[in-house]
């Protein structure tokens, strides 16, 4: 375990759920409801992280399992159905960014958030 983990795993998922809370708010704003699930779920990983409670990695690890598996059945259907299924470079890439940010987030959840970060 790198020594700065901790510096930098918070601040990355920080970053990444403000991204993904942006993206769904906005689609939420153009009418699609089903925004709310995801909405429901990242407000709470980041409520659970900000307040550090012990379990904390335990919902990253399931948020981030999550995202692998959007990310990979993107991917999958790329594979299954060919290029047609390939609409938009943009969405894409951001699968694809996802799916590396879910396998980061997955794989250093517990030894980042499992140690009790202090309070000022």
């Amino acid at each position: 375990m790198p020594a700065n983990l901790q510096k930098h795993f918070i601040p990355a998922l920080y970053v990444v759920l403000g991204l993904l809370l942006a993206a769904n708010i906005m689609s939420l704003l153009s009418g699609n409801l089903l925004a709310l699930v995801s909405l429901a779920v990242q407000f709470t990983v980041l409520g659970v992280v900000y307040f550090g409670k012990p379990w904390a990695y335990i919902a990253v690890k399931l948020w981030a399992f999550i995202v692998m598996l959007a990310g990979l059945a993107m991917w999958l259907a790329v594979l299954l159905d060919g290029t047609k299924y390939f609409h938009s470079v943009f969405n894409a890439v951001f699968n694809t960014l996802m799916l590396f940010a879910g396998f980061y987030f997955f794989n250093f959840a517990k030894p980042a958030l499992q140690q009790v970060r202090e309070r000022i």
